[in-house]
């Protein structure tokens, strides 16, 4: 098992159904592992920005996106307050 595979896997959950990711985040070298994972795939892509779906997408969105030296788009689900210009578009649930 590769090291960032064991320092995340070390920190995961399954509590009641659902992933429980927080203690990843609460790990630095456990976060920066997952955040250089995401990016790698798209670091010669000529990326110019990240979307990240709330709310774990917006800090390992965001993260992601200072990880590439890019923006950031934060894409919310439903009616959220999300100032300034938007872009609307449906689509089925989960």
């Amino acid at each position: 098992m590769s090291h960032a595979r064991g320092l995340i896997l070390d920190r995961f959950r399954w509590m009641g159904g659902h992933a429980d990711v927080w203690q990843v985040f609460r790990a630095p070298e456990a976060l920066a592992a997952v955040v250089r994972g995401l990016a790698e795939p798209f670091r010669e892509d000529g990326v110019t920005a990240v979307c990240g779906v709330e709310s774990l997408g917006f800090l390992l969105g965001a993260a992601s996106a200072v990880e590439l030296g890019v923006g950031f788009v934060a894409v919310r689900k439903g009616e959220g307050i999300c100032p300034g210009k938007k872009a609307t578009r449906c689509s089925d649930p989960d």
